[in-house]
């Protein structure tokens, strides 16, 4: 998978999902990274190759 269309991807479950995303800081207070955890429905089918290779 290509970078923009991971980038789109994780757009889009910011965007439907926010409550799923927790952001990672380093001491100094810099952010290092994100992690998500989601709750897939059915619904979820058909947006996200990923998604659809779980279900």
């Amino acid at each position: 998978m290509a970078g923009c269309e991971q980038a789109a991807l994780a757009s889009y479950w910011m965007d439907h999902r926010p409550e799923a995303f927790r952001g990672f800081h380093v001491a100094s207070g810099a952010p290092s990274g994100y992690a998500a955890r989601l709750d897939l429905r059915e619904r979820d089918a058909g947006v996200d190759r990923g998604v659809d290779a779980m279900w």
